[in-house]
């Protein structure tokens, strides 16, 4: 490779890491490196410009510009022998044609990138598309498949370390369960989310956070924790300019106050979201805000205007779905939904899988401490129809831990989940209750107490093993350490 070819290679990779802090500075930017690529014919700069201009477009909701360049990017990628860039052009075209409601022709783009992205062992666009998957279902009125979609995301990102890309995946899924309804396991999974450290800090998605948190607040009727929630979303979109955020922001206060009867704050909050949502918003906000509009006149017995308002929230929640339709009278666009979906599915099927196979061969049953804690508030919930027991592992040695965490995962059955919760409780997650339970639990102590601890130079009789009802079982790890106290 020739001296201009890395410089061209090197500067590209430094603009695509500053793509969020300042999509438009970097776009100027990598237009003059392409300026450059293109006049040394150099196909992969040209290609890599292309490409995060697309990412740019994309960001200042520019969705025409970006779906052009990105299709530029595909036509050169398409004449050279490599598909370095193939899996991340689709998911750019469909972010791109997500932007402007086309989401048939986006679930499309996301399921070829969701193919390459897997020959090529691609797991952030893998997780990329996933990600747009479940989004389209959330906006389609499929909020199943939506969290299938979502929740896959998470545990692949769980297991890859991608710690932002499980962020994202935790808020989206907190939306499908706003969705169904699921406004407690939403809030698990919003405070799962906000836990998770990440380098990059997005203020968007704090206020995303905050906001969703408000709403399931309001739904749950905890008026004082929806106040504060509400009023920190605005505050972070006020200090950060949040403009994709305000609408909504304003939108949850406004509920707040509606729940309050304060028509008059109500009004001003859904004017103000108004006006900010018709700059970028394809229906979805602006239908929110005219039910509130007609909520608020109906409570004070202005008919005529809560009809007028109602009408109105009817015209922005089918112009949702117009695009949706439409995009099948588009060229390319010659796929039913069934076809869209049964072939998502599939992909999605094969990659929760190829997880299975990959955790079972390199971790059998042992999953991430927050995973356990989780599973084990899942099944609490399915009360009598749960399944599961817990059999506890207090160790006072860290080798102890260590070598128990092997042993037990060489014996573990397919639906059994270990974690090491601290440095000294193993957890264990057992598929057995009541007498099943205890017999699993007698046969499991006389292997501990016959398994040859000093052949393996480690303490013998430096474990304590309890087995435990789950319903009884603690919730946090403080509650266990006090219970063991």
């Amino acid at each position: 490779m020739e001296k201009p070819q890395k410089q061209i290679d090197s500067e590209l990779s430094v603009l695509r890491t500053t793509l969020l802090e300042d999509p438009l500075r970097t776009a100027e930017q990598t237009q003059q490196v392409l300026l450059r690529a293109e006049k040394y014919h150099y196909p992969h700069g040209i290609i890599f410009s292309k490409v995060i201009l697309a990412y740019c477009h994309w960001n200042n909701m520019s969705y025409g510009k970006g779906l052009k360049v990105a299709t530029e990017a595909g036509e050169v990628q398409d004449m050279l022998d490599s598909d370095e860039f193939s899996s991340e052009i689709n998911h750019l075209k469909a972010l791109n044609h997500f932007g402007k409601a086309e989401y048939f022709i986006a679930q499309h783009h996301w399921n070829i990138a969701l193919e390459q992205a897997a020959l090529n062992s691609d797991s952030h666009i893998e997780l990329e598309a996933m990600i747009g998957l479940g989004n389209v279902w959330r906006l389609t009125n499929e909020a199943i498949l939506s969290s299938t979609a979502h929740q896959l995301a998470i545990e692949l990102a769980n297991y890859q370390h991608l710690l932002i890309l499980e962020k994202k995946s935790r808020i989206l899924l907190a939306k499908d369960l706003y969705q169904q309804g699921d406004y407690l396991n939403m809030l698990m999974e919003l405070d799962a989310a906000e836990e998770l450290a990440v380098e990059h800090v997005d203020h968007t998605w704090e206020a995303e956070i905050s906001n969703y948190r408000a709403m399931a607040m309001l739904e749950l009727n905890r008026v004082l924790d929806a106040d504060v929630a509400t009023q920190e979303t605005l505050e972070l979109c006020q200090h950060y300019d949040l403009t994709w955020m305000s609408a909504p922001a304003h939108v949850a206060r406004a509920r707040f106050y509606l729940s309050q009867h304060e028509y008059e704050m109500v009004d001003h909050h859904l004017s103000i979201a108004q006006r900010i949502a018709v700059t970028f918003d394809n229906g979805e906000i602006l239908a929110e805000i005219f039910l509130g509009h007609s909520q608020s006149a109906e409570e004070q017995g202005k008919f005529e205007q809560a009809l007028e308002a109602h009408k109105q929230y009817r015209e922005y929640s089918l112009k949702k779905y117009t695009n949706y339709t439409a995009s099948f009278t588009h060229g390319k666009a010659h796929w039913s939904k069934s076809q869209l979906d049964q072939r998502s599915l599939k992909l999605l099927h094969r990659l929760r899988q190829l997880i299975d196979s990959t955790k079972r061969n390199n971790n059998g049953a042992l999953v991430p401490e927050t995973s356990w804690w989780e599973k084990l508030i899942l099944f609490k919930t399915q009360l009598n129809s749960s399944t599961h027991s817990v059999i506890l592992i207090k160790c006072n040695d860290a080798k102890v831990v260590e070598r128990t965490t092997q042993f037990i995962n060489s014996i573990a059955s397919h639906n059994d989940y270990l974690a090491i919760l601290n440095n000294e409780y193993l957890g264990w997650l057992i598929e057995e209750q009541n007498e099943g339970a205890n017999a699993a639990f007698r046969e499991f102590k006389q292997l501990i107490n016959h398994f040859p601890w000093e052949r393996h130079a480690l303490p013998s009789g430096a474990i304590d093993v309890s087995l435990h009802n789950l319903t009884r079982f603690p919730f946090t790890l403080e509650q266990l350490t006090q219970m063991g106290e």
